[in-house]
């Protein structure tokens, strides 16, 4: 969670030890850490608030996600988060009730849940047109997505170029994909230029790639 600037230092305080012990794991305290500071707070608590909300979410307390993310409101991203929590208990309508209110609202992240959604209902139209659109808003995963269909789609051409274009934001996983496709094409060099990168960018299995294409080479060498 990122540490934002809070008024008092007791709220700041709480805050600042709550996003210490969520980045450790240690979850029931850092819920026992925002709750004292919505305590403390002398407003709406709105930081505290999100913070419990999303922790509830994590933890699959969803009654108490939903509550939480009520409480911030109707803003686009805060309907966004309550369509995740319907998402989540299964409640496919009102999360497509939500997230559809959401990105009419300008919430991008809505429109590549409504992608996820229509995936989960194998609706693969619906799921390609909401990930383009949510790709348009700036949702740059979309972009891996969509070349992860095409791919399976057999349009290999239209998948190298989604994931080229999701390069800058995702070199790990796009990276990868790359590398997988031209390792099928038996395109070694470039298979392992793609994997390498995919490596630098800390993607573990690109690991195993290399490895495999290294005991390829050598299988190669010894046949020769």
């Amino acid at each position: 969670m990122t540490t934002d600037k809070y008024d008092g230092d007791e709220v700041c305080d709480a805050v600042s030890d709550g996003d210490d012990a969520y980045e450790e794991g240690r979850l029931d305290e850092a819920r026992a850490c925002y709750l004292r500071a919505l305590s403390a707070s002398d407003d709406s608590g709105e930081v505290p608030v999100s913070r419990l909300a999303v922790l509830a979410r994590e933890m699959g307390d969803y009654p108490a996600a939903r509550a939480w993310f009520t409480r911030l409101g109707d803003a686009p991203d805060n309907l966004n988060d309550l369509g995740t929590v319907a998402f989540a208990e299964g409640h496919l309508a009102t999360a497509e009730y939500l997230w559809r209110r959401a990105s009419d609202g300008g919430c991008a992240d809505a429109l590549f849940n409504l992608a996820l959604l229509a995936e989960e209902r194998g609706d693969r139209a619906g799921e390609v047109w909401w990930l383009t659109e949510a790709a348009d808003a700036g949702v740059t995963q979309a972009l891996v997505n969509l070349g992860a269909i095409a791919s399976r789609e057999g349009d290999i051409e239209q998948a190298i170029t989604w994931y080229l274009q999701a390069l800058e934001h995702h070199p790990d996983m796009a990276a990868f994909n790359l590398g997988v496709i031209y390792r099928d094409r038996s395109e070694i060099d470039t298979a392992r230029g793609w994997f390498l990168q995919a490596a630098d960018a800390f993607y573990a299995d690109a690991l195993e790639e290399l490895e495999a294409l290294a005991e390829l080479g050598q299988l190669e060498d010894g046949a020769g």
